[in-house]
């Protein structure tokens, strides 16, 4: 627990090992212990009291709420808070503007340490005011972007997400640093696509970082945090070329990988088509899946994704598979295999019938052959049918039926009726609708 909570900086600490302590019954204690500890060298006094509410009377002495430390810890924090204000009111009179920039960017910085989320993005965005170069404006968006993803409000998120990719680069900025920052804009990006349920979008974005971003956003997320999301996101949208292409064979997302060689492991089984192998390997790493804050939410439905597509992966090359053979390809019993096929072929993602009888299914295939036939012969119809009414047509001119108005009435209305007319499709249709045009023309002028 200690070696992978020490990954992690500043807030993100105390809200995994709450995470942790909420949905792992048996590290509860050590999560809650750590989250404890290390609170009370803090100034977040709300966190404190939730994490002693989670433990009761598990930790003994150390999770009973400690009223004392608390009240003392809210009195320093609002003194700390109220010399901020008087500096920030001393810039203000005297204008000194990188001082004000400064100051509320102190402020936001001291509420996200008393974990008041609302307040810190207050400061931080009053300080945009008061910016005065690219470096500060970056700056700025990162810290509303990492407020954003603390608090869950995902519309300030690509807001600021999207204003810090239009902020042109600084000049003379070294190569690394600008991967770096590259990578920082992915990985928030990629956080919001995750959050849209959008993980196509969101494993595309998280394989073209780099490696360079080592523990610069770790108050966010860690190189290997980069690994599993997105490994996962890729494995279950994209087919074999596109993993073969785009991951397997992906230089820089490699080094990420190596940090997750039991993911590589299941994605490299995954495309030789080693189903079972692949899924047991997820099913052993699963809860490490959950244990990440930000991909908790989206496991079930990625794994899903995932079987579902090697489902349909797996029948594709045959005509017919016997369920009995196929089950254990996929570590289950062939009652709940034939329950999932069916279910593919009724929302009509396998084209199949199953014999439930003899535990086979069968592809439904299609006969190209009939179809090219049936195609042909309707081709040859509209053909024939075209060429009697063009027949006919020339035929009625030819005879001189085609009704002529008298030149004295031939007006610019009649000339576009006859011109419309003369573009129909020929054939009797053509001269009966000729023939009621000029019948209602010649009412409408007796009128």
């Amino acid at each position: 627990m200690e070696a992978y909570i020490s990954q992690y900086s500043g807030n993100t600490r105390i809200a995994r090992l709450l995470n942790i302590a909420d949905w792992f019954p048996n590290l509860k204690i050590d999560a809650l212990r750590l989250a404890i500890t290390e609170l009370k060298q803090g100034f977040n006094t709300a966190a404190y009291a939730q994490a002693c509410k989670m433990a009761g009377d598990a930790l003994g002495p150390l999770g009973i709420f400690d009223a004392k430390w608390a009240e003392e810890t809210d009195r320093k924090a609002q003194q700390q808070i109220d010399r901020l204000e008087i500096d920030l009111n001393g810039y203000k009179t005297n204008m000194v503007r990188e001082s004000i920039r400064t100051c509320h960017n102190d402020m936001g910085d001291f509420y996200v340490r008393r974990g008041d989320y609302t307040n810190a993005l207050k400061s931080y965005i009053r300080a945009r005011d008061y910016s005065s170069s690219p470096k500060h404006e970056m700056a700025l968006c990162f810290n509303v972007i990492k407020v954003s993803l603390a608090m869950g409000n995902y519309s300030y998120l690509q807001s600021f997400l999207t204003k810090a990719e239009a902020i042109p680069p600084e000049a003379g900025q070294p190569e690394p640093e600008r991967r770096v920052l590259n990578s920082k804009l992915k990985v928030s990006n990629a956080l919001h696509q995750l959050f849209s349920r959008n993980y196509r979008l969101a494993a595309r974005a998280l394989l073209e970082c780099q490696v360079d971003i080592g523990a610069a956003f770790n108050e966010v997320i860690t190189p290997a945090d980069i690994a599993l999301i997105g490994g996962l996101c890729a494995l279950a949208t994209y087919d074999r070329r596109d993993l073969k292409q785009k991951v397997i064979d992906n230089g820089p997302f490699k080094s990420f990988l190596e940090l997750q060689p039991d993911l590589r492991e299941a994605i490299t089984r995954f495309y030789m088509c080693d189903y079972a192998e692949c899924l047991g390997i997820l099913d052993r790493i699963k809860a490490d899946l959950l244990m990440d804050i930000y991909l908790h939410d989206h496991v079930a439905g990625l794994l899903a994704a995932l079987r579902e597509k090697a489902l349909i992966q797996y029948f594709r090359s045959y005509v017919t598979v016997d369920l009995t053979r196929m089950a254990p390809a996929f570590n289950t019993t062939v009652g709940d295999l034939e329950s999932e096929l069916a279910a593919l072929i009724m929302d009509g993602k396998i084209q199949a019938r199953i014999d439930s009888h003899n535990k086979i299914m069968h592809s439904r295939t299609v006969n190209q052959r009939a179809d090219t036939y049936e195609t042909c012969l309707r081709t040859g119809d509209d053909f024939v049918e075209g060429s009697q009414a063009m027949l006919l047509r020339m035929n009625i001119q030819r005879q001189g039926l085609v009704v002529k108005a008298p030149k004295a009435d031939f007006d610019g209305r009649d000339r576009g009726m006859m011109a419309a007319l003369g573009m129909m499709g020929g054939g009797m249709g053509g001269l009966m609708g000729m023939m009621m045009g000029a019948m209602g023309d010649h009412r409408h002028r007796r009128m």
